[in-house]
């Protein structure tokens, strides 16, 4: 009698290949160019921001992006990193537009509190008072000081 092949094995490539993480990014990051109107102003620093695109719900290489913030610009191809300036409290959103065989995707990223961010995880593990406290103090205190930064870009042709 000849045994049939159990179709967990014969789907289990299939069941890896979409688990698998993101691609690594093995380019150094790429520089703004400031664009001069406006004039790229008060910036503390330039933080490296992943671009990633994704089809189908997976990851794909090769998208050419063009990144346009207030005051700079920058290309790359996904995935890659680019040097995003730090604003504080002044950052502004930015605009990814990324060509991939032949489609043209848009993505709009804004800054966010790193440190805001960072109270309220700790506050996660401390409960519902240390959670409320860290809201109400989040919500009055001077962000000016902050550290800033984007989350990572993902720009989807699904």
């Amino acid at each position: 009698m000849r045994r049939s092949t159990p179709a967990f094995f014969l789907l289990a490539p299939v069941l890896l290949a979409a688990c698998s993480g993101p691609q690594p990014i093995s380019t150094p990051p790429v520089p703004v160019t400031p664009t001069g109107n406006p004039p790229l102003h008060g910036v503390i620093g330039f933080e490296p921001t992943p671009v990633r695109s994704y089809k189908d719900r997976k990851e794909i290489a090769g998208a050419a992006c063009d990144v346009q913030g207030v005051g700079y610009t920058a290309e790359l191809t996904t995935p890659g990193l680019v040097n995003l300036p730090d604003q504080r409290s002044n950052s502004q959103p930015v605009t990814v537009t990324c060509i991939a065989d032949g489609v043209t995707r848009t993505e709009v990223a804004s800054a966010y509190s790193k440190t805001s961010q960072k109270n309220s995880n700790n506050a996660a593990g401390s409960g519902l008072l240390g959670a409320a406290i860290v809201g109400v103090y989040n919500g009055v205190r001077d962000k000016s000081n902050d550290d800033w930064g984007y989350p990572e870009i993902r720009v989807r042709f699904d």
